[in-house]
């Protein structure tokens, strides 16, 4: 979804339990990621086969929360 909001306000109004900012362009709903590839590229895979990039800075917070759901 596209949105002329900033994404600091957009993820402030978001439930925190199934949505996480993983890059300074993408907030992502933990519950559509399919699968995480750990290489070089530290690519979060979506349920509609979008690839979208983890920061380095926000792996540990996206892995952790992506692990208990």
């Amino acid at each position: 979804m596209t949105t002329a909001k900033k994404l600091k306000d957009l993820e402030s109004t978001l439930p925190h339990d199934r949505f996480i900012r993983v890059h300074h362009s993408f907030v992502i709903n933990l519950t559509h990621v399919k699968k995480f590839l750990n290489d070089e590229r530290k690519l979060a895979v979506m349920t509609d086969g979008m690839e979208i990039q983890v920061s380095r800075r926000r792996k540990s917070e996206f892995l952790g929360r992506f692990i208990k759901l």
